[in-house]
């Protein structure tokens, strides 16, 4: 059997999908697997190097620009126009090179995780008769599936009670997939992990995780305190995931800034991208994170307390929705990007009373770790191979 999977555009997309892989080639080694991935992705060398993959290419994808914080106001500007007339040829070049690799792999099954680059693929897949499933892990699904998701065998969906315009005959739950790595931590667990990042078990550890590309607006947070958590808890170590693109900007930042004012410069480690996200999150006392369904999933596996800021400009708000589902249960601090840019200690003192409420922070972890959705890989692969 050939099946073709596909995703890009973040290490939300990417990463799920690869353990999807992984996973299907355990059970069934001989099923030839097929990756599509997005032209100019940063995370193509994550494909590349993946043993698990037979063949892989890389395709045009076009998006359609969307700001929620800016309503109609972004119909005047000439730039984002021009982006989107731009990346309708995209979507066009995509198919062609689509339906040229479907008529040269000739796969049985597609399963696509989302994303523009989902559009041109599906597309190709209609018009040839080939099978696909979609899968959302957002609470709203996103404009690509949203166009798409009427051909489909089935849609995936991760949450029972999200907001899914589609054909209720087709919808399957099944949770986001994320990597087996991630398992529920306890004490000793935790331990283990702190001590393999050379740290006591009694050492405090906090983990920054602005998504699979960064986040500016946690990163600029994050510099703006990191001194003060740091004179506050001498035994508080920083893991902070800044991302690729951000990393030299951020490593001149935290010399010009941090690195001047504190003595052991061990304790606060920066990274452009962790392919053991599992290991620092496991150590973890707290995590600060965005909304990313994927994060989302893995800590709420690991039962993490979590302090979530969503990103405010995300398509149809999407976050922002995945942090409420997170408010509505009291599984994690919930707090608005706008105005902690507005006052950054806020954040400081959010973190410090976390820290200093051991209590407060099993409670969290506690109730999110009763969110999660165990098996979702498993889930998955049943209805690809169905």
């Amino acid at each position: 059997m050939k099946i073709i999977l596909t995703g890009g555009g973040s290490g939300g997309h990417v990463i799920p999908i690869l353990s999807i892989i992984h996973l299907l080639k355990e059970q069934y080694p001989t099923v030839e697997i097929i990756f599509i991935g997005q032209k100019g992705d940063n995370l193509t060398s994550l494909i590349k190097s993946n043993r698990d993959i037979n063949h892989y290419y890389f395709i045009h994808a076009g998006k359609f620009r969307r700001y929620s914080n800016e309503g109609w106001k972004q119909l005047l500007d000439l730039k984002t126009a021009y982006k989107n007339l731009r990346d309708l040829f995209f979507i066009l070049f995509g198919l062609i090179e689509s339906l040229v690799i479907i008529k040269k792999t000739k796969p049985d099954k597609l399963f696509t995780r989302g994303g523009y680059i989902a559009v041109p693929i599906a597309l190709a897949a209609k018009i040839t008769g080939l099978t696909y499933l979609t899968h959302d892990s957002d609470v709203v699904p996103s404009l690509a599936n949203q166009i798409i998701a009427p051909w489909a065998k089935y849609n995936l969906v991760s949450l029972k009670n999200g907001y899914y315009p589609y054909d209720k005959n087709k919808i399957k739950i099944t949770g986001v997939p994320v990597s087996d790595q991630f398992k529920l931590v306890n004490s000793d667990q935790q331990a283990i992990f702190k001590s393999k990042l050379g740290l006591k078990s009694t050492d405090q550890v906090l983990f920054v995780i602005g998504g699979g590309l960064g986040s500016s607006s946690i990163n600029k947070l994050v510099l703006s305190i990191a001194d003060q958590l740091l004179s506050i808890f001498d035994n508080l170590y920083i893991f902070h995931v800044v991302g690729q693109k951000k990393y030299q900007f951020m490593k001149q930042q935290y010399q010009k800034t941090v690195f001047k004012k504190i003595a052991d410069r061990q304790r606060i480690q920066f990274f452009s991208f962790l392919d053991n996200v599992y290991l620092y999150s496991g150590a973890a006392d707290l995590i600060i994170s965005r909304a990313g369904a994927t994060n989302i999933a893995e800590f709420s596996l690991q039962g993490k307390a979590c302090i979530i800021i969503p990103s405010p400009f995300l398509p149809n708000s999407h976050q922002i929705k995945n942090a409420q589902y997170l408010s509505n249960h009291h599984a994690a601090v919930v707090l608005s990007e706008e105005e902690l840019l507005k006052n950054p200690i806020q954040l400081k003192e959010q973190v410090v009373l976390m820290l200093n409420s051991k209590d407060r922070r099993e409670e969290l972890a506690r109730r999110i770790n009763h969110l999660a959705n165990y098996q979702s890989v498993e889930k998955i692969i049943k209805y690809i191979l169905d």
